[in-house]
């Protein structure tokens, strides 16, 4: 598990977007990954945005910590490829960015 903890800590930020899906560790089958990411999110050391998306957390003064922006996984996810854009904001959330609309999208 730590070893597991050390590799998150050199390959990532503070509140950067880790997704599960992603981690490729040499000698760890990914059912040992995602246990070891359960464990590391039982004792706090990182913490879980949504299904296979966890965090590490940034040192706060607050009880809880700090919290992942849902834009910044938007962003890591589906508009970036490691320094590489690979795709855009459109329609009513980019009128929105810009301050053309105030009017939001139906999320369901």
């Amino acid at each position: 598990m730590e070893t597991l903890y050390e590799y998150l800590l050199d390959n990532y930020k503070e509140n950067e977007p880790i997704f599960l899906a992603d981690l490729q560790i040499d000698g760890m089958t990914r059912t040992n990954v995602r246990q070891q990411v359960k464990k590391l999110a039982d004792t706090g050391k990182v913490r879980r945005f949504d299904n296979g998306i966890y965090f590490l957390p940034q040192k706060t003064f607050f009880k809880p910590g700090s919290q992942l922006a849902p834009e910044k996984v938007l962003v890591c996810k589906y508009l970036r490829d490691k320094d590489k854009r690979c795709g855009y904001v459109s329609g009513l959330m980019f009128f929105n960015q810009m301050g053309l609309t105030t009017q939001g999208s139906y999320d369901v």
